[in-house]
This record gives structure tokens, C-alpha cells and sequence, in this order.
């Protein structure tokens, strides 16, 4: 291979990660915010609830019903996104190896400059907090919730 088709090839390739590892960290960001927001409507329709249980009527019984739903629809979501952006974690893994393998032969062959956050560093590893442990600590408040609900 001549030296222009190994620069294009190693810079298709960067680019081409790059672009994968966009795609996984929106993906993570959406999967958050999802999960804030629709918290936070949860949280918010749970206590207005709980400040209507002692109505009389029909609908006392429907609130009951919701006071026990809302916590089981908050855990389950809290599950099922700790799972996915721990899924997207897993792939942004193995990108970030491989186009710290690629980053690193282009710095060899033409003294590319790395732009990478390498996966084991401060800023990779903290950056990653909040995504990684708010959905697992919403699946621990709404189980607590869903254990003094039940009794």
C-alpha cells in the first residue's frame, strides 16, 4: 500500500470510528434524558396520588391502582435504561480500542496527532459517572418506594 492510500485508509477508519462513537454516547445521552424527565413526571404524578388516596368515590380505588403502578413503571424504566447505557458502554469499549490501536498507528506512520480520551484515563472513567450510576440509583429509590407502597 503507498504511502497516500495508508493515510487515507487510517484516516477513513478514524473517521469512521469517531463517527461510531458520536452515534453510542447520543444514544447514551438520549437514554438519560429519557429517563429524567420521564422520572420526574413519575415522581410528580406519585405524589399527587398519595395526596388524593383518602378521596371518596370511584376513583379511589383507580388511585390505589396508580400509587402501586407508578412505582413499578419507575423501576422497571430505571432497569431497563441502566441496562442499555450498559450495553452502549460495552461498544463504546471496544471502539475506543480499536481507534486507540488506529490513532496510534497513524501517530507512528504520520504523526497524527491522538485525540482520544483513552478509555483507563480520569476524564474518560469520571465523565462517565452520571450516566452510569443515576439510572441504577432511580432503580433503588423506586424499589424502596415500591417496598413501603406494598407494605
Amino acid at each position: 500500500m503507498t504511502t497516500s492510500a495508508l493515510e487515507e485508509s487510517l484516516s477513513r477508519r478514524l473517521t469512521r470510528l469517531d463517527s461510531q462513537l458520536k452515534i453510542e454516547y447520543e444514544l447514551i445521552g438520549h437514554r438519560v434524558s429519557w429517563l429524567l424527565v420521564s422520572n420526574s413526571f413519575l415522581f410528580g404524578a406519585f405524589v399527587v396520588g398519595l395526596n388524593n388516596a383518602s378521596l371518596n368515590g370511584g376513583i379511589q380505588k383507580l388511585i390505589h391502582i396508580l400509587i402501586l403502578a407508578i412505582p413499578v413503571i419507575g423501576l422497571a424504566s430505571s432497569v431497563l435504561v441502566a441496562l442499555a447505557v450498559r450495553a452502549a458502554h460495552e461498544v463504546v469499549s471496544e471502539f475506543k480500542v480499536v481507534r486507540d490501536r488506529v490513532e496510534e498507528e497513524a501517530h507512528r506512520a504520520f504523526s497524527y496527532e491522538r485525540l482520544g480520551v483513552h478509555i483507563k484515563s480520569w476524564p474518560h472513567i469520571v465523565g462517565n459517572w452520571p450516566p452510569m450510576l443515576l439510572p441504577p440509583l432511580f432503580a433503588v429509590v423506586w424499589a424502596r418506594v415500591l417496598y413501603e407502597v406494598v407494605g
